[in-house]
Order: C-alpha cells, then structure tokens, then sequence
C-alpha cells in the first residue's frame, strides 16, 4: 500500500493487516523490499501523478489500473470488453 501522508489512517489500517506500506509515494514504491514481485498497481492519485507514476512504472513491466482521469490507456469494463485488452499495459477503469 503506497501513499504520501505518514498520518494516514489507511496505511496505519493496512501496516496492522501485515500488508507492506510506504509513506514515500511511487518512488518508496520502488524502493520496498517485494516490488519485483508486483505485477498490477492500482493508482488512485490523480491525472497529473498517474501520468509520472506511468512514465516510471510502465518501463519496468508494472500493468497499471488507472482510476484517474487521466485516461493513458484503454477505457475497460470488465464484463464488456476486458479480454479485448488483456495485454495493454495501462487500462482505465
């Protein structure tokens, strides 16, 4: 679980559940210890930071979910067209 506020009772909420946490945004997400080992990254920041999240995680083969307005990649519902963009790299949802 990745945020930027140390405060946030999310990543306290997560931290107690065993889950990995960084307060360190993107880049504390490329610093944690298990990040070769994630292959879908969920960002809910905004369209500006998904699109500098994309720039750096895209190239080291992270598939994104883009819960943003920025709309990089293909606009997918899952039970509508999902299997026509298994492979993209960058999807909205």
């Amino acid at each position: 679980m990745v945020g930027i506020d140390r405060t946030s009772e999310g990543l306290a909420r997560a931290q107690r559940m065993g889950v990995p946490v960084t307060a360190d945004g993107v880049h504390g997400l490329l610093e944690m210890e298990n990040f070769d080992d994630i292959e879908i990254i969920y960002d809910a920041t905004s369209a500006k930071a998904h699109i500098a999240n994309a720039r750096l995680l895209l190239p080291l083969g992270k598939r994104m979910v883009d819960l943003t307005p920025a709309a990089i990649g293909p606009f997918v519902v899952p039970s509508v067209n999902l299997d026509e963009h298994l492979g993209a790299q960058d999807v909205t949802w």
